[in-house]
């Protein structure tokens, strides 16, 4: 099963809500869907930590940090961090193509309100 992340760093509700959509997008096509919540006085440096570890870890398929962030936290940083860990693990992902594949294949068939 494929695994992915949203990262939210601080309490917008705009945010919250638009990760809630994609939670549930994910659920209706397959996709374990995680969200870590950072409080709004996470530090940059906690941040682009977590990003990292949620990258280099084996049984995660991707991450997607919510923006807006916090003023205090660079968001180039933060996706130099995850770009970083993404090219580290390319080499390994011999099965990306097929993943993508199946991936839009079954976005592609979801149903949609008028259906």
């Amino acid at each position: 099963m494929i695994c992915w992340y949203q990262v939210i760093v601080g309490g917008r509700k705009d945010s919250e809500s638009y990760v809630s959509h994609k939670v549930k997008a994910c659920e209706e096509v397959g996709i374990d869907s995680r969200t870590v919540k950072l409080p709004e006085a996470a530090t940059e440096r906690e941040v682009v930590a977590d990003v990292r570890a949620l990258c280099s870890d084996e049984s995660v398929d991707g991450v997607l940090v919510q923006l807006p962030l916090p003023s205090h936290v660079a968001e180039f940083a933060v996706r130099a961090a995850n770009a970083s860990q993404l090219c580290a693990r390319l080499h390994c992902m011999r099965g990306l193509p097929q993943l993508y594949t199946a991936t839009m294949h079954s976005w592609c068939e979801r149903p949609t309100a008028a259906s």
